[in-house]
């Protein structure tokens, strides 16, 4: 949509201003081909345009929001698993502690005493 542009004005102030008539209309022509083949944004595209954008951040907003709502799933499931490791862990330590003292026990007792 371009822009409007009221040519019989704009020959009135340029005539008023002091060209000829042939002049005032010579450059009326020549402004408003060059307003034709241009792509002069008007208030309609920029708030179409606008539009475009905030529907786009909108969808990039929810699509961050649906990722940080991953991460922090993984995150906790990453901590549980490391909270089950170290349940697991612990009990490999205790029972290796209690074979280990048994095993001191049994030599003990094999021994010579006196």
């Amino acid at each position: 949509m371009a822009a409007p542009f009221d040519t019989h004005q704009f020959v009135r102030r340029l005539r008023e201003a002091g060209l000829t008539e042939s002049q005032a209309e010579v450059m009326t022509d020549a402004l408003k081909d060059a307003l034709q083949i241009s792509e002069v944004a008007t208030r309609p595209d920029l708030r179409a345009m606008e539009e475009r954008l905030e529907a786009k951040s909108d969808i990039r907003i929810a699509e961050v929001n649906t990722r940080i709502a991953d991460v922090r799933r993984e995150i906790a499931e990453l901590g549980a698993k490391t909270a089950q490791s170290h349940a697991e862990l612990l009990r490999w330590l205790v029972g290796l502690g209690i074979a280990l003292a048994s095993l001191l026990v049994a030599i003990y007792l094999r021994l010579p005493h006196g």
